[in-house]
């Protein structure tokens, strides 16, 4: 499994649960953006509503965010594929 160095997943407990439970833990390293999927999901969000774009309230910045994944991202999702999913070869 490929997870961050957050404190949950480097504690004692997980790692004992991922030996009982035949879990190889690769760790990503330290800052890695490119490797996570979810920044690069940030990135394209802020490509399609924040980049550019002066918002004169944080109700409005907010009611973009939530325009963007309730329904750019469910339009647009199938086509981000290459983009957000990291290609590991074997």
């Amino acid at each position: 499994m490929i997870v961050d160095r957050g404190s949950y997943n480097i504690n004692r407990e997980t790692q004992k649960a991922a030996v009982t439970h035949n879990i190889i833990l690769h760790y990503l390293p330290p800052y890695s953006p490119n490797l996570n999927p979810i920044e690069r999901c940030w990135k394209i969000m802020n490509e399609q509503v924040i980049n550019n774009r002066f918002f004169s309230s944080a109700k409005e910045f907010r009611e973009a965010i939530m325009h963007f994944f309730n329904t750019t991202w469910p339009e647009i999702a199938t086509s981000m594929t290459d983009r957000v999913m990291i290609a590991f070869s074997g």
